[in-house]
């Protein structure tokens, strides 16, 4: 399955995220997208300094907006989030300083009752037991708990200050923003945001909390691509939705590398994978564009820490909740037929 429109570079891609709306929760999902992007940046900081530059994981992303008003709904949901983490930084940095308060307070009493008032082991006692989340083995049950509970909030604040980074980290673009040509498609990548289902002909954006569901369907997702030529700006898509390489669940037939239809054997119905679809709108939308689609079996991705590895949710298929995502990974290429 070769496709010689393509080049197959080794050399690291530059990744975006397209959303086709403002609405519903594709903001979400690019912003979980950037989150596993500096995972994975930090872990290979750590674990391989003297790579080049040139070749790092990235840390950052742009999100690609199919309009002008859905650029601007992304950027206010952009200042929306940056004013939640600012509150939540402020809030956890007082829920922090607290805690820490109320320890030393319970530990100064503690060594108190221990050596006496005016011992000077006592200070050496309170210092060296104040200097340490770890828990003593002197510690009561009192002075245990509140460790905990300060150890807790240290990772809130960690949390929200790792938000404060990867929400600096994403920019926002349109579409025609971006050069066009061969060598620029190449060296990109371009994930495209919503959710699905096996052998579903579109994706949707849910509000929330109401669930309300905003859906584009492939074909107008393909005319959507023509019109803002995405194609001569990108030949590697990535679908981020659920079992984009399911025809039906993973748990209702037999999983092969190149399975990507099902044939009832009773209607004798065949039902393809929502990447095959994809893939035979644009075609039919851009005939004489180079690209290709990977997709991935299983539902919603997540994150391992703390390598970063971006794993697929497969429920407990053949003894395994999640796998890496690479190993259910299927390119579906313009040069090929999967009717």
């Amino acid at each position: 399955m070769s496709d010689s429109g393509i080049k197959r570079e080794k050399t690291l891609k530059t990744s975006y995220a397209y959303a086709w709306t403002g609405e519903g929760d594709l903001y979400n999902q690019a912003f979980a997208l950037n989150r596993g992007r500096f995972i994975r940046a930090g872990e290979q900081r750590r674990s391989s300094p003297d790579v080049p530059v040139e070749q790092r994981k990235q840390s950052s992303m742009t999100v690609i907006a199919s309009s002008p008003q859905v650029k601007e709904q992304l950027l206010e949901k952009h200042r929306a989030k940056g004013q939640e983490i600012a509150e939540n930084k402020a809030e956890y940095s007082q829920d922090v300083r607290q805690s820490q308060s109320e320890l030393d307070q319970e530990v100064w009493s503690e060594t108190g009752r221990r050596w006496g008032t005016y011992n000077p082991v006592r200070w050496l006692s309170w210092w060296s037991s104040n200097t340490t989340s770890t828990v003593q083995a002197s510690d009561t049950d009192t002075i245990r708990d509140k460790r905990a509970l300060l150890r807790a909030e240290e990772g809130s604040l960690a949390g929200v200050r790792e938000d404060e980074v990867v929400h600096s980290g994403m920019r926002f673009a349109e579409m025609k923003e971006l050069p066009s040509g061969k060598k620029e498609s190449q060296s990109r990548k371009l994930h495209l945001l919503g959710h699905g289902g096996p052998g579903m002909r579109g994706m949707t954006a849910l509000q929330q909390p109401t669930k309300e569901s905003h859906i584009v369907l492939f074909d107008e997702l393909a005319e959507s691509f023509h019109k803002q030529g995405v194609l001569d700006k990108f030949s590697d898509l990535r679908m981020e939705s659920c079992w984009s390489a399911n025809p039906v669940r993973t748990d209702q037939y037999m999983r092969d590398r190149y399975t990507y239809k099902h044939v009832d054997l009773q209607s004798q119905k065949t039902t393809y994978a929502p990447a095959v679809l994809l893939h035979q709108e644009l075609k039919q939308a851009n005939p004489d564009k180079p690209f290709q689609i990977k997709a991935y079996e299983g539902k919603g991705s997540q994150f391992s820490n703390p390598i970063g590895q971006k794993q697929r949710y497969l429920g407990d298929y053949f003894g395994q909740a999640t796998v890496r995502q690479s190993t259910v990974a299927h390119v579906f290429r313009s040069s090929q037929d999967y009717t």
